[in-house]
């Protein structure tokens, strides 16, 4: 027996430092898996960051700078106009003019009297300022796991990148939508209802959020977000005239439909008229909207489940949900609890606009798989949460870190 323990012992020590050295291997590629992802990360927004820094033109901002004057001087401000800004892309060619609905005139006539390539620039670097500082803020106020990651992930992101390279006031709105859900984390619901009816003023898809709220009983900050809704959308009609609507609408009537077609447009609408079948894209629009109303009524989910169902489902049922729009999910996604699957839809939602644009130009093949690769990462977040949120279980969202609401 005194002879074989020394054995048994050689064989312990020797499986011992067999798991050491296998132990070190694994921290050795995982630190190597991290630094390459680090640099990837940085490079893909070092290379973004140069490719969207302003240039001599103003692109989107200045087709609404022209709105904005347009409006000031009693002219058209959804007609084409000077500086309308003019692109030209695979099933599209032609100027984007403002496609934003009356509301955004409250701001754009303003910033129509000061110089427009001032303002674009001060708008540039608001917005990257802007989006930084609620970045760090949703991130101190929920701490989620790999919140540093999260912050790459979100600053890599061609959406808001595209956001300051065209000159759009995504990032304004998105700060407007973030600090609704932190108030009413908080308990403010008046306060998070009146920013939520701000944001579905400039960008109407987003009239889900507080439907689905009303649906699901939260009354008091649905009712605050149709005030702040109504309120915004009957100014301009006092200030400009009720003509204004006529001509926005009579704008989308007539606006080329194969801008819906675009690389960027992540709806199952835009996905469907890729494929030439439109109609089934409407039909699978409708069944999520009203599936999601008799949902909400029938189950009445928490605010945050209400309101993440109803940001996805604002874009995916939308004619219209560009990349950029991808910024109003960041809320709930600092505040959930992510998946295997859900860190899969991140990764295709920043593929870099130089891959997803070579994809799109192939092939309708190519154009309708892998061209098509936003939309394929806004399923790839969507189903994943859907499924914790339908469990109704209590773990699809962390707790508020700081500053927890009643």
């Amino acid at each position: 027996m005194n002879r074989s323990r020394p054995g048994a012992f050689e064989i312990s020590e020797s499986s011992a430092a067999a798991v050491a050295i296998g132990w070190r291997k694994s921290i050795s590629a995982a630190g190597l898996l991290v630094a390459v992802a680090t640099l990837v990360l940085a490079l893909n927004i070092a290379y973004q960051f140069l490719i969207s820094y302003p240039g001599d033109s103003l692109r989107d901002f200045g087709s609404f700078y022209e709105s904005g004057r347009a409006a000031l001087e009693s002219r058209n401000p959804y007609a084409i106009h000077e500086q309308s800004y003019r692109v030209e892309i695979k099933h599209f060619t032609g100027a984007n003019p403002n496609l934003n609905p009356p509301a955004s005139l409250l701001v754009m006539a303003p910033l129509s009297l000061l110089d427009p390539a001032v303002t674009y620039r001060l708008l540039w670097w608001g917005s990257l300022g802007g989006f930084l500082a609620v970045l760090f803020y949703l991130a101190r106020s929920y701490q989620p796991t790999g919140g540093r990651w999260l912050i790459l992930w979100a600053l890599s992101l061609p959406g808001f990148w595209g956001t300051l390279f065209l000159g759009q006031i995504y990032v304004p709105l998105m700060i407007a939508a973030s600090a609704a859900w932190i108030l009413q984390d908080r308990g403010r619901l008046v306060e998070a209802g009146l920013l939520i009816g701000l944001v579905a003023a400039f960008k109407p898809n987003f009239l889900v959020w507080p439907a689905l709220l009303f649906m699901a009983g939260h009354r008091r900050t649905a009712l605050a977000a149709l005030f702040g809704f109504a309120a915004l959308s009957a100014a301009p009609i006092l200030l400009f005239g009720a003509d204004v609507y006529r001509q926005w609408w009579e704008m989308l009537i007539a606006d080329n439909p194969g801008r819906l077609l675009w690389v960027t447009n992540m709806s199952v609408i835009a996905y469907a008229g890729r494929l030439d079948v439109p109609w089934l894209g409407r039909f699978i629009a409708a069944a999520l909207l009203l599936g999601s109303a008799w949902w909400a009524w029938r189950y009445r989910p928490d605010r945050r489940e209400a309101g993440a169902a109803a940001l996805f489902i604002g874009l995916l049922a939308s004619p219209v949900a560009w990349i950029h729009y991808a910024l109003f999910l960041l809320p709930p996604l600092f505040s959930v609890r992510w998946s295997r699957a859900m860190m899969a839809g991140a990764l295709l939602l920043a593929t870099p606009r130089l891959v997803s644009n070579a994809l799109f130009e192939g092939p309708t093949w190519v154009e309708v798989t892998f061209g098509s690769v936003y939309i394929w990462g806004l399923l790839t977040l969507a189903v994943p949460l859907a499924w914790q949120i339908l469990r109704r279980d209590g773990t699809a969202f962390a707790r508020m870190a700081v500053g927890e609401g009643r």
